[in-house]
């Protein structure tokens, strides 16, 4: 139960940053972002089913999406002020 609230938090933590990077490199509009998110979760999660010892799962790429989202969020925030 903890293993699975970790591996969820970590997925989220780990595209937050991806959000930031791709609006300050290429500042795309932010539905944008979060399709890109999307679309990379997914080819790594497709990817994960011919590695070996590794398991896609689809909460990895909805919690990916949702930590590109959180970027988004918080660049918005920043931007108002």
């Amino acid at each position: 139960m903890l293993y699975s609230f970790i591996e969820k938090l970590l997925n989220v933590l780990l595209f937050i940053p991806f959000g930031f990077f791709v609006k300050l490199i290429w500042n795309v509009k932010s539905i944008k972002i979060v399709i890109y998110a999307t679309l990379l979760s997914s080819f790594i999660e497709i990817c994960q089913q011919v590695i070996p010892g590794r398991f896609p799962d689809i909460w990895d790429t909805a919690m990916n999406t949702t930590g590109a989202f959180i970027s988004l969020v918080i660049i918005h925030n920043i931007d108002q002020k």
